[in-house]
């Protein structure tokens, strides 16, 4: 598969080979930030990291209405930051105590109701 079919295929998806690339490059390195992860997690870390690079640097561009030489820059950016999101998204999930937040917002909202919930 020649680059061209490649990039006939990515942009089916609506992907462009320089974001996909840039995306899976700063997310490779900002592993290097990520040493309390384990393994598995660092693999699900890199893929969202490059995932948001690769399908956020167009609407990104768009939103703010630049150039689309700055798209392959924000591709960049997006694939250092959003890696680290996504593994303090997976930081949060597997630190949150549930069960005390679903208790804590079933009592504020039964405080909320006139007489007390009854």
């Amino acid at each position: 598969m020649d680059l061209e079919a490649l990039g006939v295929a990515l942009a089916a998806l609506g992907l462009k080979l320089g974001n996909v690339v840039a995306g899976a490059a700063t997310s490779f390195a900002a592993l290097r930030f990520s040493d309390d992860l384990r393994p598995l997690e660092k693999w699900i870390t890199f893929f969202g990291g490059w995932a948001i690079a690769a399908f956020g640097a167009p609407p990104i561009r768009e939103f703010f209405e630049l150039s689309h030489k700055v798209e392959i820059g924000i591709a960049l950016l997006a694939g250092l930051f959003g890696m680290t999101l996504a593994a303090a998204v997976m930081k949060l999930i597997k630190e949150t105590d549930w069960v005390a937040l679903v208790r804590s917002l079933i009592d504020a909202v039964i405080r909320r109701r006139p007489n007390g919930g009854s």
